[in-house]
């Protein structure tokens, strides 16, 4: 069967689910909470691109069971205000790896993720993809700057991330780590302390 040559816009997905696995990962050996905050700073630096709400949206479209997402509050130390997050989780449940020698799980959904953006190009090759509902009100930030294609290297970042794979699968070895682990009074790259009430 001949590949698919997905377009730019596509690809750029793609790049930004490889990231969000690793950045989720790296995080969470670090005993960090998983929130967009946190995530999109770290899938910024691998992509060189802006991560969006927008595109948190869009791939969780493409694979709603693998992508988790949950509003939390969090408190500002500054303020002392209670302010939403959003807390992102991929599920590897998503994946029964029979076979070992394919790699991790995490390896496998991107590969499901792959085959997923494919089916959707191919039954839709001038469309957009949609965006999936998010908890409020996180449909509505605009943290959803235009997309930057000109200043992005596809190949680097990919390099980045495959070779980051490798010694994650080393750690993950050594420490097991669960997949809802909320640590709290963990600090964020913005520098406030999060408090996580979880809403339902």
């Amino acid at each position: 069967e001949i590949a698919v040559k997905l377009p730019e816009r596509l690809e750029i997905l793609e790049e930004f689910f490889k990231g969000l696995g690793t950045a989720i990962r790296l995080l969470k050996l670090k005993g960090s909470l998983t929130t967009f905050v946190n995530i999109s700073t770290k899938i910024e630096y691998l992509t060189k691109r802006i991560f969006s709400y927008a595109h948190l949206a869009q791939m969780k479209h493409i694979y709603p069971e693998a992508i988790e997402v949950k509003r939390a509050l969090k408190c500002d130390q500054v303020t002392s205000c209670m302010k939403p997050s959003l807390h992102i989780n991929l599920n590897t449940d998503a994946i029964l790896l029979e076979d070992t020698s394919c790699g991790t799980k995490y390896m496998q959904l991107r590969k499901v993720f792959h085959t997923k953006l494919v089916d959707f190009y191919k039954a839709h090759p001038k469309e957009e993809i949609p965006k999936e509902l998010l908890p409020e009100p996180f449909n509505s930030l605009e943290k959803d700057r235009i997309l930057e294609t000109a200043s992005a290297d596809l190949g680097a970042s990919k390099l980045e991330v495959d070779e980051f794979d490798v010694h994650m699968e080393e750690k993950e070895q050594e420490q097991d780590i669960a997949d809802n682990v909320v640590i709290p009074h963990s600090t964020l790259s913005d520098g406030a302390e999060e408090c996580v009430v979880s809403l339902t």
